[in-house]
């Protein structure tokens, strides 16, 4: 492999000088090449590509030598080629991991079509055989039907009518309106955020829409806007801590990647209630934006409950990061040693070459300077 490696790279040098085309471009394209193939047919470890590269840049520079033809611009497109060739070995694999991910995504959309599609008909069916029994008995699979759409009415499209409907009735009782309609909506706040994973984004808009519902409901009734108001924030806050406080059975066995994707979802999440009121505000008429405002400077110090569970669960994902890392932390030590080291030598080393280039401009300045005054002075 690193023969072949070494042949072509020669061989295409010694063409180019032959055929007058020996410049920089000349010299990356060809470096390049020839190290993207090496790295192909290689297991890709840090050991192989590092001396794939080291080779590389020795023949070329023995080469260039040897054609009498080195320069410091050559050797520099040497260098230049050899990194860009690293970068082009792996640019197919990532094209073509790049295409699964997008199969998978649209696999995915496919796959939930298929599935809601099913999920509706298996309802249908089993509403349909319920009329094959008793009274009594189709009473009792219509209740389960109707607790299976409940649990899964965002899934279904229907839980901003649900929550709708609910209010409604709610409101026509005229009794605990905010303490019932908290529950309506916690419930089904709860329900749509059951079986998905933890998502700011996911949460924004599930609460915006079940707030937005109750809100709507209110207003079509012209009355208890402020009571429906306050407690779909209120149930939607409280379905929120239920799903952050759940994530912390999710926490066993997650590698640290997962770990501190939660942790950033966590972060998040507080904000990700405010944000939904900000939306709400906008979609609704200006006295209940009046309340909202109101309730948002409320919402700040109520969010220290879901605060404190976030800090738990962070601090839970830490613990269980810890366990995990624990084992190697002495090498990471020993590893991280090492680089200071080398660190320190490649700062010096680029301390050293920048203050040579700064030296060089400025006595390019100083001698182009010099050489502009003496002319002026021989124009006098």
């Amino acid at each position: 492999m690193l023969e072949n490696m070494k042949t072509e790279i020669t061989k295409n040098l010694d063409k180019a000088k032959e055929e007058n085309r020996l410049n920089s471009e000349e010299v990356k394209n060809i470096v390049e090449n020839a190290v993207s193939k090496a790295i192909k047919d290689t297991k890709k470890t840090n050991e192989e590509i590092e001396k794939i590269v080291k080779e590389a840049i020795q023949t070329t520079t023995q080469e260039l030598n040897k054609l009498e033809s080195q320069t410091k611009e050559l050797v520099e497109s040497s260098v230049k080629g050899a990194i860009e060739g690293i970068e082009n070995s792996y640019k197919e694999t990532i094209d073509k991991l790049q295409r699964e991910m997008l199969k998978a995504k649209f696999k995915l959309e496919e796959t939930k079509s298929e599935m809601l599609t099913n999920f509706k008909t298996a309802l249908s069916g089993i509403k349909e055989i319920s009329n094959n029994f008793d009274e009594k008995t189709k009473a009792q699979i219509e209740e389960v039907l109707t607790d299976i759409k409940l649990k899964n009415a965002e899934m279904l499209g229907v839980m901003e009518e649900t929550i709708k409907n609910s209010v409604k009735v709610i409101i026509e009782q005229n009794k605990d309106v905010e303490e019932k309609v908290k529950n309506v909506v916690q419930e089904s706040v709860q329900n749509a955020l059951k079986n998905i994973e933890l998502n700011a984004q996911k949460i924004k808009e599930i609460s915006q829409s079940a707030i937005v519902s109750a809100v709507e409901a209110a207003k079509e009734s012209g009355e208890k806007a402020e009571e429906t108001l306050k407690g779909a924030i209120e149930g939607t806050k409280e379905a929120v801590i239920v799903k952050v406080e759940s994530t912390k059975e999710e926490l066993k066995n997650l590698t640290q990647e997962e770990l501190n994707e939660i942790i950033n979802e966590l972060d998040k999440t507080q904000q990700a209630l405010v944000e939904s009121l900000n939306n709400v505000s906008s979609k609704i008429g200006q006295e209940i934006s009046e309340i909202i405002e109101a309730e948002k400077a409320k919402l700040k110090d109520e969010l220290s409950k879901l605060n404190e569970k976030i800090k738990e669960t962070t601090n839970n994902a830490l613990e269980v990061l810890k366990e995990k890392t624990k084992e190697t932390s002495e090498k990471l030590k020993e590893k991280t040693k090492e680089i200071l080291v080398n660190s320190k030598e490649e700062i010096e080393n680029l301390t050293t070459r920048l203050i040579k280039i700064t030296k060089g401009a400025v006595k390019g300045m100083v001698e182009g300077a010099e050489k502009a005054l003496k002319e002026e002075n021989e124009k006098k």
